[in-house]
């Protein structure tokens, strides 16, 4: 939301771009009958509600798709405004051993930056990602992106190895 207001402060315009629906690639996970990429704004509104995205990989990628639209000057002047903003704005949390968080991904943006693999398993990362069941109201086909696309051959199974 701050990022959003940010932006609205500074190049409405821009924040203006954003509303468009961009193309966002499935990551090779496509049901059947559906194209390997889909749309969906980065800011929106819905019934009262604001939701948001990053402009993460999942925009870029879809790039090399077939049949996905090369970006616009303004998309790529907006996206770049947007990761400034992120970096400008952005609070930056040090997870210690116990620690949880819980974020309404629909309105509060999170990225992780680089980290180091330890050479033992010293620590366990696990996201859990959660429904509110539409006690949320979401822009039209915004659900169904969130939850993920159950594709042939997926096998959903969480290793519970931390102690």
């Amino acid at each position: 939301m701050a990022l959003y207001n940010e932006m609205l402060a500074r190049r409405p315009d821009l924040a203006e771009v954003l509303a468009w629906k961009f193309y966002w690639t499935r990551h090779g996970q496509v049901p059947p009958g559906k194209d390997r990429w889909y749309r969906q704004a980065v800011f929106s509104f819905h019934e009262g509600y604001f939701t948001a995205r990053g402009v993460s990989s999942h925009i870029a990628k879809a790039q090399n798709l077939p049949g996905v639209p090369q970006f616009t000057d303004g998309q790529k002047e907006a996206r770049a405004m947007y990761k400034t903003l992120a970096a400008e704005l952005a609070l930056k949390v040090k997870f210690q051993q116990g620690d949880m968080m819980f974020v309404m991904n629909h309105a509060t943006l999170h990225a992780r930056t680089e980290f180091e693999d330890w050479p033992e398993p010293e620590r366990h990362l696990l996201r859990l990602w959660l429904t509110t069941h539409g006690v949320r109201p979401l822009p039209g086909g915004f659900a169904q992106q969130t939850v993920g696309n159950r594709v042939e051959g997926d096998d959903f199974k969480v290793p519970l190895d931390a102690e």
